[in-house]
């Protein structure tokens, strides 16, 4: 399954890049008082963004050691 790019999400519709949701704030229109697009996509990537504990992840070294 596919993920959208700006958020994450799940897309069902085969090979997209965006959700419904992110396609549809893309191509809307925007009036001069709204949040333009790029702090609309800033604000939905951070909202999904995910840390990673590096702690438990193998350093690279240990790949080279073999």
């Amino acid at each position: 399954m596919n993920r959208c790019i700006i958020c994450g999400a799940p897309i069902r519709n085969g090979l997209g890049l965006y959700c419904s949701d992110c396609l549809y704030e893309l191509k809307r229109v925007r009036l001069s008082d709204e949040e333009s697009l790029q702090e609309f996509i800033d604000k939905r990537m951070e909202e999904k963004m995910k840390y990673v504990h590096h702690d438990n992840i193998p350093k690279l070294e240990r790949w080279f050691e073999i």
